[in-house]
């Protein structure tokens, strides 16, 4: 009996201080403040200690960064932007292989944004990712986020080669196709150590997006490069989960 009530207890126990920490959470900062700060002059390090602060992160589209760039967002910020959220997938993927995850908490996952409108008008839409449960996904992704399913088995992309396609000539169909079907390659670390805590440096900065939008690439393929480059970073923290035996196939 004893030995059943510390089993209880071990489950409870996480699940509490879970619940806890998502009660004591600040309600999301707001990239609109992110923008009209940077208008201001605001430097980079205050607007990244605000931020930090308020433990927000945006599930941004790749064309995104070229919008923030265009109304003066720094590209440190860009880069903060990028980072955080990646590091917060990690963390969204390390309790779904361990047969958990942060819950219905909206604001303890990466806030997913509108900026289709920005340019024009300075609207600004931000919203809570989707938290409906589906089955070989992560609670917490963004809506634009796929699996690294339908990809080839072989001959992934890299960054240069797909610049290299757009500046030979070939049209914005055949660039989509090339990502939708080769998975991005040479930007995620692959060294020997791994745990729980640790983070993956971003191989695809925010900044990176922004120059790419500057050499030609459309809103379109940006948005395809940062969802190729998701899928294939969920999937490599998936499976190196699963080597080091520390969580079960979802």
């Amino acid at each position: 009996m004893k030995r059943v009530v510390v089993l209880l207890l071990s489950l409870l126990v996480p699940s509490v201080l879970l619940l806890a920490g998502c009660v004591h959470m600040r309600d999301p900062y707001l990239l609109s403040d992110v923008i009209t700060r940077s208008e201001r002059g605001v430097s980079a390090n205050t607007i990244i200690g605000s931020l930090r602060t308020s433990r927000t992160t945006y599930a941004l589209r790749g064309s995104d960064f070229a919008r923030l760039r265009a109304v003066g967002v720094p590209d440190q910020v860009l880069d903060y932007l990028q980072q955080s959220f990646v590091n917060d997938v990690a963390l969204v993927v390390r309790y779904w292989m361990g047969g958990d995850s942060l819950g219905k908490c909206a604001k303890c996952y990466p806030q997913q944004v509108d900026l289709g409108s920005l340019q024009k008008d300075g609207a600004v839409r931000q919203m809570p990712p989707p938290l409906r449960t589906t089955p070989g996904r992560a609670l917490g992704l963004p809506d634009w986020y796929h699996s690294t399913k339908g990809y080839s088995a072989s001959g992934g992309i890299t960054v240069d080669e797909l610049r290299d396609l757009a500046r030979s000539g070939m049209t914005d169909a055949q660039l989509l196709k090339e990502l939708r079907t080769r998975p991005l390659v040479d930007v995620i670390g692959t060294g020997s150590s791994f745990h729980l805590g640790s983070t993956v440096t971003a191989g695809l900065t925010g900044s990176m997006l922004a120059d790419l939008h500057d050499e030609g690439l459309s809103d379109a393929v940006l948005d395809e490069l940062q969802a190729n480059y998701l899928a294939v970073y969920v999937e490599y923290l998936r499976m190196r989960y699963l080597q080091d035996g520390r969580g079960a196939k979802p």
